[in-house]
């Protein structure tokens, strides 16, 4: 007796979006090999570390002060989500 996997076919939506993202691979992929250069060197320059380094102390540090900028209402939403899910499933509250 022949199997059929529910999860590969449900109304052929899960059959499209494995499409799209192997063509999308795919593209990515084309481009990428298209673009590269024939030849490559393998000479960092010297400034270039610095900059490096210094845009991704900026990018660190901007994520971590947005963090904890919106620290408070993270926690706003979690105390919110907990008392809905409370009130949902009649749990107790502590």
């Amino acid at each position: 007796m022949k199997t059929v996997r529910r999860d590969v076919i449900v109304n052929g939506k899960n059959t499209i979006q494995a499409f799209r993202r192997v063509t999308h691979a795919a593209i990515v992929f084309v481009s990428v090999a298209l673009a590269a250069p024939d030849s490559v060197s393998a000479y960092v320059d010297p400034g270039t570390t610095g900059m490096l380094s210094q845009t991704l102390y900026v990018l660190f540090y901007g994520a971590l002060g947005l963090f904890f900028y919106f620290l408070s209402s993270i926690k706003e939403y979690l105390t919110n989500a907990k008392q809905f899910l409370g009130k949902l499933f009649g749990g107790q509250l502590r």
